[in-house]
C-alpha cells in the first residue's frame, strides 16, 4: 500500500525523500537540543552547590566576626573595670 518514493534516475529528490531528510535532520536537532538541556542542568547543579558552599562560608565568617567583636568589647578596660 505505502510505496516509498526514491530519487529518480536523474538524481532529483522527490517529496517523500525530502520529508525523510527533514525528519532525520529534525531528530538530530532534537537530540542536540536535549543534550544541551542536559548539560545545562548539570552546570546548574554545580552552580547551586557552589553557591550553597559560598553562603555557608559567608555565614561562618560573619559569625566569627561577631564573636570577635563580642570578645573585644568584653576585654576592653572599661568593661573589665566594672
Amino acid at each position: 500500500m505505502s510505496e516509498q518514493i526514491k530519487p529518480n534516475d536523474s538524481g532529483v529528490e522527490t517529496a517523500k525523500s525530502k520529508t525523510d531528510n527533514f525528519a532525520r535532520i529534525n531528530r538530530w536537532l532534537a537530540l542536540g537540543a536535549n543534550i544541551g538541556v542536559f548539560l545545562g542542568l548539570i552546570i546548574l547543579i554545580f552552580e547551586v552547590r557552589q553557591n550553597a558552599a559560598l553562603t555557608r562560608t559567608e555565614l561562618q565568617l560573619e559569625r566569627n566576626r561577631m564573636l570577635i567583636e563580642i570578645e573585644f568589647s568584653v576585654s576592653t578596660p572599661q568593661v573589665a573595670a566594672t
